[in-house]
């Protein structure tokens, strides 16, 4: 977990966070397959720190008051996302974090779906390899694979476990 301290200068404008849905041709909504947009702030500047595109929960968002000494609670995706768990001002002993509902969906979100698409990816990575490396016919690289992609979608679901009960308990 990331833990940047100082001055709350500067908050970006919130985007996403609304649903899509899908159209037929007629312009009707089809409700199989909504999709909810991630929520992500554009800028924080914090003491000497610029943080860019951080996902952020709407409630979370409203917390952010510039212009008050703060610190902010940062957990980073596997592919260095800045995903904002909460923040805490100076003076007050009370930390503002992301809800419940969104820490739980977030953490199965790691777990289930991300598992899913990255064992699918190693899998066949798996299995060009093992074509490259002359082991067409054998199992051992895609089954390889499918471990290590989900081996990396669980150990996010722990790092951000970790880190959110890190943030949570900070003093």
């Amino acid at each position: 977990m990331e833990k940047h301290c100082g001055l709350l200068s500067e908050v970006g404008s919130l985007k996403g966070g609304e649903t899509i849905a899908r159209v037929d041709e007629h312009g009707r909504a089809k409700f199989i397959g909504q999709v909810k947009v991630a929520t992500e702030i554009d800028v924080i500047r914090i003491g000497s720190t610029e943080l860019k595109k951080v996902r952020c929960e709407g409630v979370l968002y409203n917390e952010l008051e510039p212009g008050r000494n703060a610190c902010l609670y940062v957990y980073r995706h596997l592919w260095r996302t800045p995903v904002l768990l909460g923040v805490r001002y100076d003076g007050e002993q009370q930390k503002h974090m992301v809800s419940d509902a969104y820490y739980q969906g977030s953490l199965l979100q790691y777990a289930l779906p991300l598992a899913f698409m990255y064992a699918i990816g190693c899998w066949i990575l798996g299995m060009i390899v093992g074509m490259v490396i002359g082991m067409g016919q054998s199992s051992v690289p895609p089954v390889l694979g499918l471990l290590g992609g989900l081996g990396l979608a669980w150990y996010s679901a722990f790092r951000f476990r970790a880190d959110y009960q890190e943030a949570k308990s900070d003093k």
